[in-house]
């Protein structure tokens, strides 16, 4: 799950969040998704390969990596 938050740590909704795979053996669904009332945005993903795949988030300019090292 990603979280959406503002300054004073609160979830925001309706953000919509974007999320591509990149690198070997590396999956995400949904390709977006747009944050509930909680502020919280469910995306389900694998790296299937042993190193090397990063899942990326994007929300309003702002961007986050999940990165496989193992």
């Amino acid at each position: 799950a990603v979280t959406a938050e503002d300054q004073d740590g609160n979830g925001v909704a309706g953000v919509k969040i974007t999320a591509m795979a990149s690198g070997k053996g590396a999956s995400v669904t949904p390709a977006s998704n747009t944050t509930g009332d909680d502020g919280i945005a469910v995306f389900m993903f694998k790296f299937t390969a042993r190193k090397g795949g990063k899942i990326t988030f994007t929300a309003n300019g702002l961007t986050a990596d999940i990165i496989q090292t193992r």
